[in-house]
């Protein structure tokens, strides 16, 4: 019996004891859940914290901040900066006035040779998903310099190449360098304007875009003319694009992080969110530049909606580019020089627009100032109620005119109808991405951009086809069938633009948290 006894008192202790070990393990578990969540909420409130700073330090308010710059200044930044957009995207527009030449020359088939120009779009679509990210962190004007300088140099590889291959290369190096005009033109622009007055801004940059359409009739008075040939269209590239690198060197840094912090260390003050040059630092931004544009375009509906959009628009402007040799150079029997000339219709139709922009800038204020001074994005697209109509119209005007009996004036009108319509939705595009995305702006037209000269590229190809295969009528109208679409697209952002920006982990000042700023 006490033998009894004995082993069921042995059996209480042990059983204390395992219970007593089991409530110090769950404790000092709890212990470390309590801990880890501490941790995690400080972490979170020092990034807050960070976040807040950051959207203190870059507020318009601040003296230093670029929006605050007298008006002739920023100003004549947007002028020379238009002005450099004209000049690399003439290289595109210029090559299809010589890819004949460079085809006869190199002996090979006119698809071959359209690879120079296809690989320059290609070039210019990739290059913001790069150049983009790396403008939001490091400033606007390096990536200029560097960028143009590239430009510079693989126009020299075009201008004296040895064989069709090493001109493919240097086209695809021209454009990626050459895309960071469009990237950081566009970008900038809330770098230096209000949203409210961004309008005119950026109507001018579209402007410049069409600007570069000048390149076609000029290549086609060089390549002419005996006494230059098709390499001249390259030392001239080469000649203005030493004069814009002096120019840039001149202009000023825009970013306003960038210009705010150094305004605020010369002062001698200690700017606590500035990243600092560390391992981690450096990864971080390679993280960001090499990602940013990519998962904006995977997981932004705005930006998956807008990049379909313009992979269509953008790729019928290089149709309409293929369509005018055997309109007015086939049919109606123009020159060379004649015919080149017709596409600068594009170029009165953005002027029209240009001018018209004002009146869009009124609406966007009246509605800022009805909404108690928050600006509605969706406003941009009022305009475009209307004007994006004329885009389906106008493609069908040219295409059942585009022959006798009707005069070579009519195609030309449906030709500048839907460049108004097209270059009209672009603009709108644009100043809607720069207000949703102000933080990584130049990131959000970097990946809307990418899907837009992927399709220029493809339809540079498909032009080709379609005319050796059907008729210039019903190649254009097969194409005008396919714009009928368009319209719904600007409508839908019109009326349902604000449900999908609640959808969004990146707009407003959302992007802040993905910026690479170091602890």
């Amino acid at each position: 019996m006490n033998l009894l006894n004995m082993f069921s008192s042995l059996n209480k202790t042990s059983s204390k004891t395992s219970k007593e070990v089991a409530d110090l393990e769950l404790g000092s578990h709890s212990s470390s859940n309590i801990d880890h969540r501490s941790s995690i909420n400080e972490k979170k409130e020092q990034e807050e914290h960070v976040i807040s700073s950051i959207v203190d330090l870059i507020s318009p308010d601040h003296p230093a901040h670029p929006q605050n710059w007298p008006w002739w200044k920023r100003w004549l930044i947007m002028i020379v900066y238009c002005a450099l957009q004209i000049y690399v995207i003439w290289t595109s527009n210029a090559y299809g006035s010589i890819s004949e030449s460079v085809g006869d020359h190199f002996h090979v088939s006119p698809q071959v040779s359209t690879l120079n120009l296809s690989m320059n779009i290609l070039g210019s679509g990739l290059g913001p998903m790069f150049l983009g990210p790396l403008s939001d962190i490091n400033g606007r004007k390096p990536v200029y310099f560097f960028s143009i300088l590239l430009y510079v140099i693989f126009n020299i590889s075009c201008a004296l190449p040895r064989n069709i291959v090493q001109m493919v290369i240097s086209h695809f190096i021209i454009g990626l360098a050459g895309s960071t005009a469009l990237t950081n033109v566009a970008g900038g622009i809330p770098d230096i304007f209000p949203d409210d007055k961004s309008g005119t801004p950026m109507s001018l940059f579209v402007w410049a875009c069409a600007g570069g359409s000048i390149g076609a009739p000029m290549a086609t008075g060089v390549d002419s003319n005996p006494k230059f040939g098709w390499r001249w269209v390259y030392y001239i590239n080469i000649i203005v694009g030493g004069f814009f690198l002096f120019v840039i060197f001149l202009c000023p840094e825009t970013l306003p992080i960038k210009v705010i912090s150094r305004y605020e260390i010369a002062k001698g003050r200690t700017i606590e969110t500035l990243p600092k040059v560390t391992t981690k630092q450096v990864f971080q931004n390679i993280k960001f530049i090499s990602t940013m544009g990519f998962r904006m375009i995977f997981t932004e509906p705005i930006i998956i909606t807008m990049g379909l959009y313009n992979f269509y628009a953008y790729g019928i402007s290089y149709f309409f580019l293929a369509a005018i040799w055997p309109v007015f150079n086939g049919t109606y029997r123009m020159s060379y020089m004649g015919a080149s000339c017709t596409y600068l219709a594009g170029l009165v139709a953005y002027s029209v627009l240009f001018c018209y922009q004002p009146i869009q800038d009124w609406i966007f204020r009246r509605s800022k100032k009805n909404n108690h001074g928050v600006a509605v994005p969706e406003v941009r697209f009022t305009s475009s109620l209307f004007f994006t109509l004329l885009f389906p119209a106008g493609m069908f005007l040219f295409a059942f005119t585009c022959s006798p009996p009707f005069h070579w004036m009519v195609p030309i009108v449906g030709l500048a109808m839907s460049s108004v319509a097209n270059s009209h939705n672009w603009l709108c595009i644009l100043n809607y991405l720069t207000d949703c995305y102000p933080i990584i702006s130049a990131s959000s037209v970097a990946a809307f951009t990418l899907p837009s000269f992927v399709g220029a590229a493809v339809f540079a190809h498909i032009s080709i086809i379609m005319f050796d295969r059907m008729t210039t009528r019903w190649a254009v109208a097969t194409m005008a069938f396919i714009s009928i679409t368009i319209p719904f697209i600007i409508y839908s952002f019109y009326f349902f633009g604000d449900k999908i920006r609640a959808r969004s982990a990146l707009t407003g000042t959302k992007a802040i948290k993905y910026l690479p700023i170091s602890d």
